[in-house]
């Protein structure tokens, strides 16, 4: 078990489990285990994206992005299901939400999600002083020195499911890179600690394509050097990496490989102002804009 006083840092990553569909499917017992994705259209004919996918609907391939004509040929027994703004609005709007950063803002606008995130971040700030939102469904918490992050995490997740019957996972390390990589490990409901002399062996094996800051086309650079995993890119000199990627890219591969992030959770602060160009940077419009907009200006 980890401890909080055997760590220098503690952080622990909370991860709401498919939240766009954990929402609807909640309401929904006729589409509990089957595959089911969240899209404001059913048609396979033009253009309509996948939002978010359930685990049963993942294990044939879907994902967030694809064209509905694409998940249905992966699989014809899918089931698409709109927003559910109801239950994304069911809770009052309340002052936590100011203190977002912008970049949930963007997040909340596009999800319209206050309902369930309000309830979640109320319960994460009852617990912990120090939480960074990441967007309307994640999260990190500075627990450093809690005499037992791990029940803390039980807790959470347990209040959590009981205050919207939305499961949540979680994921307790001393660093924010190695606590999110926790968490994904732990998904689906779940949680999952990684202990400090377990670091060298679970990056070891890590695939580069799960490192934050991977994307496909750093990806196909890697692999294409026959670098596959971070024991691959430990077998390459700091400087080499940075040769070929760039000094900046070359450290960040170099660091994230060990392990070794030195980033602080960032709790939000207030914003003073808030481009409405930022806010509607989103490739969708949903109804409840307005009333989302005023309450924001008259909050």
């Amino acid at each position: 078990m980890v401890k909080g006083s055997t760590l220098k840092k503690l952080c622990v990553s909370i991860w709401q489990d498919c939240f766009f569909v954990s929402v609807v499917v909640r309401n929904r017992p006729d589409l509990v285990g089957k595959p089911v994705a969240v899209c404001h259209s059913d048609s396979e004919k033009g253009t309509a994206e996948i939002s978010s996918a359930n685990y049963p609907a993942r294990s044939f391939g879907i994902k967030a992005g694809m064209y509905v004509r694409s998940a249905k040929a992966l699989c014809p027994d899918l089931k698409i299901v709109s927003y559910d703004f109801a239950g994304y609005e069911e809770e009052p709007y309340t002052p936590i939400l100011h203190s977002f950063p912008v970049r949930c803002w963007i997040h909340l606008l596009r999800a319209h999600s206050e309902g369930v995130a309000d309830k979640v971040y109320n319960i994460l700030h009852r617990h912990c002083t120090k939480v960074e939102a990441v967007s309307c469904d994640e999260a990190f918490l500075d627990v450093t020195g809690h005499p037992d992050p791990i029940d803390l995490a039980s807790r959470i997740r347990e209040q959590i499911y009981a205050a919207t019957r939305c499961s949540a996972s979680a994921g307790i390390a001393e660093n924010l890179l190695l606590a999110r990589l926790a968490t994904k490990r732990a998904k689906p409901n779940g949680q999952y600690a990684i202990k400090s002399e377990e670091v060298r062996q679970f990056m070891a094996a890590l695939p580069v394509d799960e490192l934050p800051g991977v994307g496909w086309a750093l990806q196909e650079k890697l692999h294409s050097k026959k670098l596959y995993t971070c024991a691959d890119l430990l077998s390459v000199s700091k400087e080499s990496l940075q040769k070929q990627y760039g000094t900046k890219t070359g450290n960040m591969l170099w660091c994230y490989a060990q392990g070794i992030d030195d980033r602080e959770v960032q709790p939000a602060q207030v914003c003073s102002s808030l481009s409405i160009f930022s806010l509607l940077n989103s490739s969708y419009i949903f109804q409840g804009w307005i009333k989302f907009l005023t309450k924001l200006c008259t909050g």
